[in-house]
């Protein structure tokens, strides 16, 4: 299933996102990413270009911004997720045969990215690919975007909350050690939304993979307390 080719679609390349934000380095309170579609009064598709060594032609990675109010805080691109997809495209070692782990995956861009580089360098046997989030909305977008990028046989989509592993929360709407809704607001607002979701299938106990990665997860208190436990 490919997403559809919006008449808003921002189509970006590496070098334009780093010369962009090269150019705010002086001024941190404007720094964006140029792939970002934020100010639009609706989401958009995005799509990124990224030159690959061993690659003759321009790999294409594309995903769809989704509205706040589905997606939460990942509803939309941010610069550290689009430097480190650009990143992994430019060190294709990394992406050899393997399992690949992106927690808190947002939209999904630098798990997509793995999938669709090693895929394209080592197309019979390319990097096995998990995304995991624990918004429901983004697990959806992630997977859509799989399905649209042709990696959907290699990258699988799992619910993966840290703070309910670690134990900080007894149940959805208990708390413990200090750990509160005034305190975590946007992770207590998606655990209301997901008891009117599906549940997704978690991230299976005892998994291994040879790369973890994570952009923009430390949000609030509880991720950066709980996030060592699951590694």
């Amino acid at each position: 299933m490919a997403l559809p080719c919006a008449s808003d679609e921002r189509h970006v390349t590496v070098n334009e996102v780093s010369s962009f934000c090269a150019g705010c380095a002086r001024f941190p309170g404007r720094m964006s990413t140029a792939a970002s579609t934020s100010a639009r009064s609706a989401p958009a598709a995005v799509s990124l270009s990224f030159c690959v060594p061993g690659c003759c032609e321009a790999v294409v990675v594309r995903v769809r911004e989704v509205a706040y109010e589905s997606g939460g805080l990942g509803f939309r691109l941010f610069p550290s997720a689009v430097w480190l997809a650009a990143f992994l495209a430019s060190q294709p070692a990394l992406l050899r045969p393997g399992r690949v782990l992106e927690l808190g995956c947002g939209l999904g861009l630098c798990g997509l990215t793995a999938a669709v580089v090693g895929k394209r360098l080592e197309p019979g046997a390319p990097p096995l690919v998990t995304l995991t989030d624990f918004n429901p909305g983004l697990l959806h977008a992630a997977r859509t975007a799989a399905s649209a990028n042709d990696v959907a046989d290699t990258v699988s989509v799992a619910f993966c909350d840290w703070a309910l592993e670690a134990g900080a929360l007894s149940s959805a709407n208990e708390s413990a050690d200090g750990f509160s809704e005034d305190r975590n607001p946007e992770y207590f607002r998606v655990k209301k939304q997901q008891q009117s979701s599906t549940p997704w299938a978690p991230l299976p106990r005892g998994s291994s993979f040879d790369l973890v990665l994570a952009t923009e997860v430390l949000y609030e208190m509880h991720a950066a307390l709980t996030l060592p436990v699951r590694s």
